[in-house]
C-alpha cells in the first residue's frame, strides 16, 4: 500500500493550515488539510480526503509512479529470470577452492548508494526588504509580522535557507533561531563601493548547526553594468556544504537576479546600447546568466544548487533560461519547471494596500546532474509554500512564497 506520510523533515507546527508531505522518502507535496493533526494519509482508502483536501496532484504523482514501478518490476523479474537462464547455461564454473562466480559491474558511482546520501531540506525565501531601518521601498513590520514570518520558517523547519533581499542578520534574526543555525551574508556587505548607504538587498544563507558549511568568496562578476563595471546588483553568495568531513562537498549559490525582465525577445538579446529600461534590464540580465553559465562550467563535475530569485518565468512553454544555464550541454536541472504557482501577496503601493496572486514562479532552485544521479529513480520536487490568505491581509509577510525541496547530498 503507497502511503502518504508527514515527512521528520521538515517539521510542522501547530499554527500551520498546511501539511508538508512526504513522498517515497524523496518528494515533497504541500497539502491543505481538514485536521492538523493528520500525520499519515492512505492513498488507497482515502483518496476521495485526498482529492478534497488539495492532494490531488500527490494522488496523481503517486498512482503515476506505482504504476511505472509495477512495469519496472514485472520487466525485472522477467530480466533476471533470462539472465539466470543464461548464466547457468552459458557460463563456465570453476569448482576450485577460493573461487567465486562472477560479479556484476555497477556503472553507478560509488558515492551514488541512496543509504550512503543525506536528505536535507532546502527553502529558497525572498523576504522583501526585511530591515529594522524605516526605508521608503520596505514595508513596515512590527513584532507580529516578525513571528508570523517566524512561523512560516518553523512550518518548515529547513536545513538550509537560501534568502535574498535581507539588509542585516539582526533583522534575520527575528524570523530564524539565532541557536540552531550558522549564517552567511553576502560577502557585498563589505563593499562600500557597490552597496548603498542606508538599505541593502543582500543574499546569504542560514544552514542548520551540525552541517558543516565553508563560506566561499561570493560570486561577485554578476554585479557588472553593461560596461562591464561593478554596480549595486546583488552578489551571488556562496558556500559548501557536507554532512560530515569524509563527504564530498556540495556547492551552492543563493543568488537574486536583475529584475524587470521575466521575458526575452529577439530585441532584448541585442548587445546595442538602449534607452529603452526593459531592454536594458533584459541585457544586463543575460549577462548576469552568461556569468552564471561559465561558473556552471568551471564546476560541471561537481554537486551544485543554485537557487533563488530569478526574475524569470520558466515552464514547461518557456525553458529559455535553463537553456541559457546549459549551453555547452545539460549540466544542471530546474526542479521547479512543474512547480504549480498560486502565491496570494499583500502589497502596498502610493498609500494603498492591494491584493494579489502571482501564477507565474520567478524563484527556482536548479541541481547538477550529478545530485541528480544521486535520486536514481525517485522524482524530485520542489513546491511552493503558499500563504495563507488570512494572514496575508493580518500580517505584512513577503511578495514572494517560499520554494522548498528535498534534495539528497553526499
Amino acid at each position: 500500500m503507497w502511503v502518504i506520510s508527514a515527512a521528520t523533515t521538515p517539521s510542522i507546527s501547530k499554527f500551520s493550515p498546511y501539511k508538508i508531505l512526504q513522498v517515497n522518502a524523496n518528494s515533497l507535496v504541500l497539502c491543505q488539510v481538514a485536521d492538523p493533526n493528520t500525520v499519515s494519509v492512505s492513498i488507497k482508502s482515502n483518496a476521495n480526503k485526498l482529492a478534497k483536501n488539495g492532494c490531488r496532484s500527490a494522488y496523481r504523482e503517486i498512482r503515476t509512479y506505482t504504476v511505472l514501478m509495477k512495469k519496472h518490476l514485472i520487466f525485472l523479474i522477467i530480466g533476471l529470470a533470462f539472465v539466470g537462464i543464461a548464466t547457468t547455461v552459458l557460463l563456465p564454473t570453476d569448482n576450485h577452492a577460493g573461487s567465486s562466480s562472477p560479479q556484476p559491474i555497477s556503472n553507478k558511482r560509488p558515492d551514488a548508494q541512496s543509504d550512503k546520501n543525506t536528505a536535507i531540506t532546502l527553502m529558497s525565501w525572498n523576504l522583501e526588504w526585511l530591515t529594522l531601518t524605516p526605508f521608503k521601498y520596505a514595508p513596515p513590520r512590527d513584532t507580529a509580522d516578525y513571528q508570523a514570518l517566524a512561523r512560516i520558517f518553523a512550518d518548515v523547519s529547513p536545513d538550509v535557507l537560501a534568502f535574498q533581499e535581507v539588509d542585516s542578520l539582526n533583522a534575520l534574526y527575528k524570523v530564524v533561531p539565532r541557536t540552531d543555525y550558522q549564517f552567511f551574508l553576502s560577502d557585498r556587505k563589505s563593499k562600500t563601493a557597490e552597496r548603498f548607504k542606508d538599505v541593502n538587498q543582500y543574499t546569504g544563507f542560514a544552514v542548520r548547526n551540525g552541517l558543516i558549511v565553508k563560506d566561499i568568496k561570493d560570486l561577485s562578476s554578476v554585479n557588472r553594468n553593461l560596461e562591464g563595471k561593478p554596480s549595486k546588483l546583488r552578489y551571488a553568495s556562496y558556500i559548501t556544504l557536507q554532512s560530515s568531513p569524509s563527504t564530498q562537498p556540495v556547492h551552492l549559490l543563493s543568488i537574486h537576479l536583475k529584475s524587470g525582465c521575466y521575458k526575452i525577445n529577439k530585441t532584448h538579446l541585442s548587445q546595442t546600447k538602449t534607452t529603452n529600461k526593459k531592454a536594458t534590464a533584459c541585457q544586463i540580465f543575460i549577462h548576469q546568466l552568461s556569468t552564471l553559465a561559465q561558473w556552471i562550467e568551471d564546476h560541471s563535475d561537481q554537486y551544485l544548487i543554485i537557487a533563488g530569485d530569478f526574475n524569470y518565468r520558466l515552464s514547461h512553454e518557456n525553458t529559455w533560461l535553463q537553456a541559457q544555464l546549459n549551453r555547452s550541454g545539460q549540466k544542471v536541472r530546474s526542479l521547479t519547471l512543474s512547480t504549480p504557482a498560486d502565491c496570494y501577496i499583500k502589497q502596498k503601493r502610493k498609500g494603498k494596500i492591494h491584493y494579489r496572486s502571482y501564477k507565474h514562479l520567478i524563484d527556482h532552485i536548479f541541481i547538477s546532474e550529478p545530485l541528480v544521479e544521486l535520486h536514481e529513480h525517485t522524482p524530485i520536487l520542489a513546491i511552493q509554500y503558499p500563504f495563507p490568505k488570512a494572514d496575508v491581509r493580518q500580517y505584512q509577510l513577503t511578495d514572494h512564497c517560499p520554494i522548498i525541496s528535498q534534495i539528497q547530498i553526499p
